[in-house]
């Protein structure tokens, strides 16, 4: 289960890297007003990594099982232009 968990996660990563341009694209044709977001992804962070993302203005967006070194999260903040 927890394989089938980070397969998904990873295959997931792999796919908005791989249509980072297609987006990038249409970013530039997205309406005004409209908050636009970019994302990190890490495995195993310690709660000191954590805040410092924080104060970043990151926010934690969601969370899933990870292997023996914790848990993978991934982060948003808004983009700024």
């Amino acid at each position: 289960m927890k394989t089938h968990i980070l397969l998904t996660f990873v295959l997931g990563c792999a796919t908005g890297a791989a249509t980072n341009n297609v987006l990038s694209r249409a970013e530039a044709q997205a309406p005004a007003g409209v908050t636009r977001w970019e994302y990190k992804c890490v495995a195993g962070l310690r709660w000191a990594s954590m805040n410092t993302l924080g104060a970043a203005g990151w926010e934690l967006a969601s969370t899933s099982a990870g292997g023996g070194d914790g848990s993978d999260l991934c982060f948003k903040r808004p983009l700024v232009n």
